[in-house]
């Protein structure tokens, strides 16, 4: 997790805190079908993950908004992230979201780098749907918020258990429409009507190109030390001889102790001296990372809108 004297740490701190007490209600009583009895001995199968926890990360991103405890742009900035790796990701055009969902236990899970690029990430691609779902819902009078609130009395309170029949069943009951969109964006690939939620609410996606360094490492920190998550096939790491589970200690004679300290040391087109620990025992490498071309997507507000578009999004952003 980022260091918590960071205001982004700060907030991300805020969403995890939202997210596990949401699951109070979304996945602790309300439940899909198949788990409304845990099995532990096995994986149980169910492709409702998306609502599970794709809508559980997107009210992660609300309810700090409604609370005044973070700002429209955060929340901007935070769905700009997510729609980019949506966008970014290749398995888009290889799996649906309710095949993830499906095949999280048996392959999501053991997960390999050649599979990486043909599989997407049900929360981040479910919380986009939970996005693409509400705008739909509110152009018809309602909201998601509203949705889970019916889901909760109706399947929650009693253990009853939902699927994807009554899901579609209840948006009927609240908008007189059929939902059967639900279904194209679960189970057709690249199908999130991200652009139209977007402007629906006078937003604009706008696509811009940085520079960045590449290493071919994945990090992950904990408590102070950076380890080597993954290292992706002919990139500087795998030619340095970094493998999975190496300590970054530091980098040209700089402690590394963070991601942050990681990325502003490393200098680009050039080899850094890398010192790690491996099993117990120090090791002495060179990195030479290259400086590669990254397309960024950031939300933005459109510069005139109508009056009612601009009611809408206001709406938007507050709890109904």
């Amino acid at each position: 997790m980022e260091n918590l004297s960071n205001i982004d740490g700060y907030k991300k701190l805020l969403q995890i805190l939202v997210h596990e007490y949401f699951h109070q209600w979304n996945i602790r009583r309300l439940r899909p079908k198949e788990l409304i009895e845990y099995n532990y001995s096995k994986p149980v199968i169910t492709e409702n993950l998306w609502f599970a926890e794709g809508v559980t990360s997107y009210i992660e991103l609300l309810i700090p908004k409604f609370a005044g405890i973070t700002t429209e742009e955060d929340l901007l900035k935070e769905l700009s992230d997510d729609i980019g790796y949506v966008i970014s990701t290749p398995g888009r055009f290889h799996q649906s979201i309710s095949e993830s969902s499906e095949e999280s236990w048996i392959k999501f899970y053991n997960r390999t780098i050649a599979r990486s690029t043909i599989e997407i990430n049900y929360y981040k691609f479910g919380r986009v749907l939970a996005f693409c779902l509400d705008i739909k819902l509110r152009e018809s009078g309602t909201s998601l918020i509203e949705l889970i609130r019916v889901l909760w009395d109706k399947y929650g309170k009693i253990f009853l258990g939902y699927s994807r029949s009554e899901i579609k069943k209840e948006i009927y009951e609240l908008t007189n429409k059929d939902a059967n969109y639900l279904d194209y964006f679960l189970d057709f690939k690249d199908s999130l009507p991200i652009d139209s939620s977007l402007q629906a609410i006078g937003l604009l996606l706008v696509q811009s190109k940085s520079y960045k360094i590449k290493t071919g490492l994945e990090l992950n920190t904990n408590n102070g030390t950076v380890l080597v998550k993954q290292v992706h096939t002919n990139s500087p790491g795998s030619y340095s001889g970094i493998i999975v589970n190496d300590e970054i200690l530091s980098i040209n004679n700089f402690r590394i102790r963070n991601l942050d300290d990681f990325n502003n040391t490393l200098v680009v087109n050039k080899k850094n001296e890398i010192i790690l620990s491996r099993l117990g025992n120090i090791r002495n490498t060179e990195l030479l990372p290259e400086e590669s071309l990254e397309e960024k997507w950031s939300i933005q507000k459109k510069k005139v809108v109508s009056s009612d578009i601009e009611s809408f999004r206001e709406k938007w952003i507050k709890l109904i």
